[in-house]
C-alpha cells in the first residue's frame, strides 16, 4: 500500500466531530431513551382525539399515496427490484401501507424505523440489498450512541427480547432506517408533531368531555334541590338523611340522562331548584372546541377547512385543498 493510501485511510478513520464528542461523554455505549410518552401521545392524539386522528392520517395517507419514480441517468424505468420491493416489501404488508404506518409512526412520536432484511454479516449488517421491509414500533427503539453522538447500534426491545442492530462507523449503514424530525433539544430523536399541539388538543378533547357530560344530565348546568327548613312551632326542622337519599334517587330515575332532556320537573313541598353552573351559550363551549380544533389543525399543518363542515365555502375548499 502506499504512503498516501496509508495517510487517507489513517486520515479516514480518525474523522469525528469535536462536538459529537462532548455531547455522547455521558451515554456512549448506553441506550439513550426518549423523553416522552409515546403510549400516551398516541393514545390522547390518535386514539381519543378526532382532528388529531383525522390530521395524522390524512398527511399519513396523502403521502403513502405519491407514485415512486426510479431513473437510471434520464431514463425512466418501469421494471427494478427496488420498484418491487416498494411494492410489496413483505408477505403481509402491502407498499402503500407499510409507508402509511411509517408515516404515521413519524407524526405520532417524530421518529420512524424501518428494518431491511437480507443476509447479514457476522457483525449483523446488511450484506446485500433488502430483500423485505418491515417497520417497527418507535415506543420499543433505543438508539447506543458512540463517542461521536453518532449511533453505533439500535435496540429493539418487546415482550422480553431485545434485538440489537448494529451500525456500520465508517459508512453509517445498517438495517435499521431511522428518519426523525428536527428536534432542537435532542440530539439522537425527532419532536413529535403532537407537542405544540398538546395543549389544544387537551382543550379539545376536554371541550368535547364536557359536552358529553351536559347531555347526559339532561343538557344542563349543574343545579341542586334544595329542601328549606320547615318551622313548627317555632322550630326550624331539615329533612332526614334517608328523605334527601330517595329524592336524589327519583331524580337520577325520571329526570337523569339525554332521553328525559326537556321533561318537566314535579317538586313537592318546601322544596327550591337552584343553577349553580354556567350554560353552554354562557361559557361559548362551542366557539371554544372550535377554537382548539383550529390550533391542531395549525400545529399539524392541515387546512381547517379540509377538517370540519361549515368552515368554508366549494371556492376556498378548493384552494385549501391545492394548498395542502
Amino acid at each position: 500500500m502506499s504512503a498516501f493510501r496509508r495517510m487517507v485511510d489513517r486520515f479516514l478513520s480518525t474523522k469525528a466531530s469535536a462536538a459529537g464528542q462532548a455531547i455522547a461523554y455521558w451515554t456512549v455505549g448506553q441506550p439513550v431513551h426518549t423523553r416522552r410518552d409515546f403510549e400516551n401521545f398516541s393514545r390522547e392524539a390518535y386514539v381519543q382525539n378526532a382532528i388529531a386522528h383525522r390530521c395524522i392520517a390524512m398527511i399519513a395517507n396523502c403521502a403513502a399515496s405519491a407514485p415512486w419514480m426510479l431513473s437510471q441517468g434520464d431514463e425512466a424505468l418501469d421494471t427494478h427490484p427496488a420498484l418491487d420491493l416498494l411494492a410489496r416489501p413483505n408477505p403481509v404488508t402491502p407498499g402503500r401501507m407499510l409507508l402509511e404506518e411509517l408515516y404515521s409512526y413519524i407524526l405520532i412520536s417524530g421518529n420512524g424505523y424501518m428494518e431491511g432484511v437480507a443476509p447479514t454479516s457476522a457483525r449483523g449488517l446488511l450484506t446485500t440489498a433488502p430483500r423485505e421491509l418491515y417497520v417497527l414500533r418507535p415506543d420499543r427503539m433505543r438508539v447506543v450512541p458512540g463517542v461521536d453522538a453518532i449511533p453505533t447500534a439500535y435496540e429493539y426491545q418487546a415482550n422480553g427480547w431485545k434485538t440489537t442492530f448494529r451500525v456500520d462507523p465508517v459508512r453509517g449503514r445498517s438495517a435499521i432506517m431511522h428518519v426523525k424530525t428536527f428536534d432542537p433539544l435532542d440530539d439522537f430523536y425527532g419532536m413529535s408533531s403532537v407537542d405544540p399541539a398538546a395543549t389544544a388538543i387537551d382543550r379539545h378533547t376536554e371541550a368535547s368531555k364536557h359536552n358529553t357530560a351536559v347531555l347526559q344530565n339532561s343538557a344542563t348546568p349543574a343545579s341542586a334541590m334544595i329542601f328549606k327548613p320547615v318551622m313548627n312551632d317555632g322550630v326550624a326542622s331539615t329533612p332526614s338523611e334517608d328523605l334527601i337519599v330517595a329524592a336524589e334517587k327519583r331524580l337520577k330515575e325520571q329526570y337523569g340522562g339525554s332521553a328525559n332532556a326537556g321533561k318537566p320537573m314535579v317538586l313537592g313541598g318546601n322544596v327550591d331548584w337552584q343553577t349553580l353552573g354556567l350554560t353552554m351559550e354562557q361559557l361559548q363551549l362551542v366557539e371554544s372546541k372550535l377554537d382548539a380544533a383550529r390550533d391542531v389543525c395549525i400545529a399539524f399543518g392541515v387546512p381547517i377547512e379540509l377538517m370540519l363542515p361549515g368552515q368554508s365555502t366549494y371556492n376556498n375548499k378548493a384552494e385549501a385543498t391545492l394548498a395542502y
